[in-house]
């Protein structure tokens, strides 16, 4: 009897790993840069990924060239498909990171420093591409309370979003094929920001930039058809 039932659980184990084959997975709550940092707590990870080949990588914790206290972050991936891959980084307090990836070969990354910074990817299809950054460029901890949503649904879609300094609110959206979208919003040296900027594009071809650099500038881009290109700058 006890020969019988060690063979019964090896068969329903291995019919299980068959279900799922390949994924990976690596959740890192740690600080790595010097001098070590103590005030690494309270952070939450999830990842959640069904089909085969998908990777995610979520990193709460400081690298290089990033420092300062990890507290109370959130951090979400979904992935269902084949070949997708997600990249999450917080650094800093209260950022909430989420990716939902439906389909195959779609990459996001998402990079958050400071405090408050929320930022979403959606996407469905195959071969979408998604980066969002709410961090300084040079590297400092200094971007807060900025929301950023990307939604991605077709083949081949390309966007992204760098926010820096406080307040500022990015959105695009993207329908069909082959789309280019990227969004920059930038305070300066005043340190504040509240800028909004959306694009929607729905068909294929398209081509949108947005920069918007200073404080309280909105702007919007809308494209349907074919291969339309739009290109929008504000500063103070």
């Amino acid at each position: 009897m006890r020969n019988v039932f060690i063979i019964t659980l090896a068969l329903v184990f291995s019919t299980g790993v068959a279900f799922a084959q390949g994924n990976e997975a690596f959740i890192q709550q740690v600080s790595e840069t010097p001098p070590p940092i103590t005030s690494n707590n309270n952070n939450d990870a999830l990842v959640d990924q069904t089909g085969e080949s998908n990777f995610a990588r979520v990193i709460q914790g400081t690298l290089a060239p990033f420092s300062g206290a990890v507290l109370n972050n959130e951090a979400r991936v979904f992935q269902d498909g084949t070949d997708n891959f997600a990249r999450q980084h917080q650094v800093g307090n209260s950022n909430f990171a989420r990716v939902d990836q439906d389909g195959t070969e779609n990459r996001a990354y998402q990079q958050q420093a400071r405090n408050n910074n929320e930022a979403r990817i959606i996407q469905d299809g195959t071969g979408n591409e998604a980066r969002q950054n709410q961090v300084m460029f040079t590297g400092t901890l200094d971007a807060s309370n900025n929301f950023a949503r990307i939604f991605q649904d077709g083949h081949d879609n390309w966007a992204r979003q760098d926010q820096d300094y406080a307040s500022n609110d990015a959105r695009i959206v993207q329908e069909g094929d082959d789309n280019w979208a990227r969004q920059s919003q930038d305070g300066q040296a005043n340190g504040l920001g509240f800028n909004e900027a959306r694009t929607f594009q729905d068909g294929s071809g398209h081509w949108a930039l947005g920069i918007q650099s200073g404080s309280d500038h909105f702007s919007r881009i809308d494209q349907g058809g074919l291969d339309n290109t739009a290109t929008v700058r504000q500063r103070d």
